[in-house]
């Protein structure tokens, strides 16, 4: 009999906007370790019962402040080695909206969702 493999799902979203002719993404500054304080995709782990569309919409209202958008499933990466807190899988989403459709929540629980040019 095989032991059962420990593992864990998170979910990240990748927000497109164009603003002055120029492609840009939504980082936001990680609050927690590893890589605090690094930009990074808003992202987290999948919790018990939660599906990971309701995933990706939580971690965009809790994480970047948004809501309400609508968010596509781009790829799950099954990179075990990308987390120093173990394996992980991750199932990526994607949203392409006109900057000004987005409105950013500005409270201390937001992690500083900016956005940069993607080159």
């Amino acid at each position: 009999m095989n032991p059962i493999w420990k593992h864990s799902v998170t979910v990240d979203v990748v927000i497109f906007t164009v603003e002055n002719n120029q492609l840009e993404i939504l980082l936001i500054k990680r609050a927690l370790p590893p890589y605090e304080n690094e930009w990074a995709l808003p992202g987290g782990f999948l919790k018990e019962g939660e599906d990971s569309r309701t995933a990706a919409l939580r971690i965009l209202k809790d994480k970047a402040g948004i809501n309400d958008i609508y968010v596509e499933q781009l790829y799950t990466f099954d990179n075990m080695k990308t987390d120093p807190r173990g394996p992980v899988i991750s199932v990526a989403y994607f949203a392409l909206l006109p900057r000004k459709s987005l409105k950013i929540k500005n409270i201390s629980e937001i992690q500083e969702p900016t956005f940069f040019p993607v080159t």
